[in-house]
């Protein structure tokens, strides 16, 4: 896992992003530890809602995508990051 985080934090701003906003959990971790030192700039929220939330304000008003990353779902339900792209 700490691999495939790392290649995420490195193709993220190649792909114009700058922002990660998500709510991170136990899950998170090698996600956190590669954002450490990266061009990437993490916004916390406090629950999901929220941050998508942020994310999708954040995409048409800066006219840069933004990328949402969960946590762990709950059973039954795939985990898929968000990425919201500017209209």
């Amino acid at each position: 896992m700490a691999i495939a985080a790392a290649v995420m934090m490195d193709v993220l701003p190649n792909e114009g992003v700058t922002h990660l906003f998500g709510n991170p959990g136990s899950t998170e971790l090698a996600s956190m530890e590669a954002l450490d030192g990266g061009e990437l700039r993490y916004v916390l929220g406090l629950q999901e809602m929220a941050v998508v939330g942020m994310a999708d304000g954040y995409a048409p008003a800066s006219g840069r995508p933004a990328f949402f990353r969960r946590g762990r779902p709950r059973p039954g339900r795939q985990k898929q990051p968000l990425l919201e792209t500017p209209s």
